[in-house]
């Protein structure tokens, strides 16, 4: 492993807190299963995301191709640094309610997949990065600069990987942080890519959707405690919590 892995990190950043908001049933699945799971970019919402790796590339001769071979070879997974944001429990809990919040680092995240995949006299395309924004406007300019100078000579793919970390500014709140794989070889069978973890060492803290009942919370954090999870670690948002008010009569 080497900085190249870190893309718009400084090292002094590797230690830092991230969040991923999911459905409580995924949470339950990563843990059970103890695996955690990639998708392709092709299933990000935004048009504007991963549109360098769908158009055609031009090699030297002045052929057009296809880049599939790079496209359906890579897998990602979006965090945030935002500690917590009333739209991405809105955004990424439908339906509503029905969402949980794990808590982790930069680097614990990163090492979760490139020491699974390490092995001996292997380069393994696996990074970290966060997500850049920027208007309508530089965003042509910068498809501008990779149609002048290539991008998929870079034999460590940094190149290629950077181009899925940036996204218009309408988009700045989610502070978002992507881990992204780049596989040997493209695959048309799969749009996941599962790989195993150990959840206990991964996640760091669990909070629950602001809105769920206590009820429901309190049943779910037994759950959690039974698996094997502390106590301390496992919550509820208070976002929606009203302060009490004293009314005094003067």
């Amino acid at each position: 492993m080497s900085r190249n892995n870190f893309i718009n990190i400084e090292p002094d950043e590797y230690n830092l807190p991230i969040y991923r908001v999911m459905r409580i049933c995924h949470l339950f699945t990563m843990i059970g299963k103890k695996e955690n799971v990639l998708v392709k970019p092709s299933k990000w919402d935004d048009p504007f995301e991963n549109i360098i790796l769908r158009g055609i590339g031009k090699v030297q001769d002045g052929v057009y191709a296809d880049l599939d071979n790079i496209r359906e070879a890579i897998y990602g997974q979006c965090w945030t640094e935002k500690i917590e944001s009333d739209a991405i429990w809105r955004i990424y809990t439908q339906p509503k309610e029905n969402g949980v919040k794990i808590k982790t680092t930069i680097n614990k995240l990163f090492h979760s997949l490139y020491d699974v995949l390490s092995e001996p006299n292997r380069i393994v395309q696996a990074f970290i990065g966060k997500v850049k924004y920027y208007s309508h406007y530089e965003i042509i300019k910068l498809f501008e600069y990779y149609k002048k100078y290539s991008i998929f000579t870079d034999s460590t793919s940094r190149k290629i990987i950077s181009t899925l970390l940036f996204k218009r500014d309408a988009f700045e709140h989610e502070n978002e942080l992507r881990l992204i794989y780049q596989k040997e070889k493209l695959d048309y069978s799969n749009d996941i890519y599962n790989y195993e973890i150990d959840p206990f060492n991964l996640i760091e803290e669990i909070e629950f959707d602001p809105r769920i009942k206590n009820e429901e919370f309190e049943n779910y954090k037994s759950k959690l405690i039974k698996l094997g999870f502390p106590d301390k670690i496992i919550q509820k948002s208070k976002l929606y919590d009203a302060p009490p008010l004293l009314i005094i009569k003067i």
